[in-house]
């Protein structure tokens, strides 16, 4: 993968990518305890617009020919 990110929104770009080739994703459980404000929690409103941002930019303006340095054979029919 062609990653652009360098920020919490690699998230976004990972699974989007993963999703124009049409591969499977797995999800696998796990343990989480969120941290409180005053333990550093800083996420707000903005987060959220950016999120919408990325979502749109890897998806609506990234080509899987640029996402990709390499597809393997077995996705080429499944790309758009």
């Amino acid at each position: 993968m062609n990653l652009k990110s360098n920020r919490f929104d690699i998230e976004v770009e990972l699974v989007l990518y993963t999703a124009k080739v049409r591969a499977r994703i797995f999800e696998l459980p796990i343990s989480y305890f969120s941290r409180t404000r005053l333990q550093g929690k800083k996420i707000n409103w903005k987060d959220g617009v950016a999120a919408l941002f990325h979502l749109l930019r890897f998806n609506l303006m990234i080509k899987p020919s640029e996402a990709f340095t390499q597809i393997p054979e077995r996705y080429h029919s499944k790309i758009d």
